[in-house]
């Protein structure tokens, strides 16, 4: 995998919900505390979210590199 690959993380559900690089700029424990708001604000709802941000990863059931899901 390249080191600047997108990737695209899903949580899956009814309807969607997208957020491109909401942690680029953030401490982990605000990056945490920003992905944990995106999940509740989307309960019944797929969250997708771009990101280069491996941390975020344990918050997600899918992920796949950006180039696989505009292809």
């Amino acid at each position: 995998m390249e080191v600047w690959q997108h990737l695209v993380f899903i949580k899956q559900s009814t309807g969607q919900q997208c957020a491109d690089e909401p942690t680029s700029s953030l401490d982990e424990a605000n990056a945490f505390q920003v992905i944990e708001l995106l999940i509740k604000a989307s309960q019944d709802k797929t969250l997708i979210v771009v990101s280069h941000d491996h941390r975020i990863e344990k918050y997600f059931t899918s992920i796949r590199p950006f180039k696989e899901i505009v292809s």
